[in-house]
């Protein structure tokens, strides 16, 4: 029975395991297993990039807006933290002699270690549909943050879709759940021992 319980926790956390992602500004789920940001031109949807700092808590960002997830997950020494992504901007054109060169980027933050990487840039049509990989080199929890940024004026739209995030982070709330069953479970084993 108690078996049966826990495959059923199993495959219940599974479909909520998007649920411990963190968002600001436009996103939306596309699947079970991936998500799509959009930088939104839209007035009033969009985060100056100050706020999208903030939430990520980078130092720096170039941009003038955009949009951001963030997630944690635990890895152990040897692990893959990946993901397939796919970016799309409406914006590679010149306007008021400028160019708007929106772009895609992800944010580790792993013990001392911090990464920032470009993913895309609207201006390199060659690098809008690629795979993501990071090695972790300890045991320990990766936070994350993966996000799309204009960086001129919010006319046009550029967006970006993550896949496969692998591995696939679990709400803390269901580890809990998880554990608190596991113990009751035990608790009501070792009473009926006695």
């Amino acid at each position: 029975m108690k078996k049966f319980i826990i495959m059923i926790l199993l495959m219940g956390m599974h479909s909520v395991a998007s649920a411990s992602l963190q968002s600001i500004g436009s996103y939306k789920s596309v699947s079970d297993s991936s998500f799509s940001l959009t930088t939104n031109s839209v007035v009033g949807e969009s985060n100056a990039k100050k706020d999208v700092k903030n939430f990520l808590g980078i130092a720096t960002l170039d941009g003038v807006s955009g949009g951001a997830v963030k997630g944690f997950v635990e890895l152990d020494i040897g692990q893959k933290f990946s993901f397939d992504w796919v970016f799309s901007s409406e914006w590679t054109a010149w306007e008021f002699g400028d160019f708007y060169d929106d772009f895609a980027f992800v944010n580790l933050k792993f013990g001392t270690t911090n990464v920032f990487r470009i993913l895309a840039e609207a201006s390199d049509p060659s690098s809008h549909e690629r795979h993501f990989e990071w090695l972790a080199t300890e045991d320990g929890i990766l936070e994350y943050g993966i996000g799309v940024m204009h960086l001129g004026a919010k006319i046009q739209d550029s967006s970006l879709t993550i896949s496969n995030l692998n591995p696939v982070p679990l709400p803390t709330a269901a580890w809990f759940f998880l554990t608190g069953l596991l113990v009751l479970a035990g608790f009501k084993q070792k009473r009926s021992a006695i």
